[in-house]
C-alpha cells in the first residue's frame, strides 16, 4: 500500500495516516522470538520509519537498525 501512496505521488496522505493511527501499527518486541521473525520485527521498523520520516530522528534509527 506505501508503494503505491508514492507511486501515486500520494505519500503525504500515507505519513497523516502513519501518524494518525501510530497506536495501531507499533512494531511489536524482538525479545524472546525466533531469528525470523526478529528480521521480520526489524524490517517492519525500518520501513515504517523510511515512511513517517518524524524528523532525524527516523533516520537515524533506521541507520542504527541496519
Amino acid at each position: 500500500l506505501a508503494a503505491v501512496a508514492y507511486a501515486g505521488e500520494r505519500w503525504n496522505d500515507l505519513r497523516r495516516w502513519l501518524r494518525e493511527n501510530a497506536a495501531h501499527i507499533a512494531v511489536p518486541s524482538v525479545a524472546e522470538v525466533a531469528w525470523d521473525r526478529r528480521v521480520l520485527f526489524r524490517i517492519f521498523d525500518c520501513w515504517t520509519r523510511l515512511f513517517r520520516k518524524n524528523q532525524w530522528d527516523d533516520l537515524a534509527a533506521v541507520r542504527e537498525l541496519t
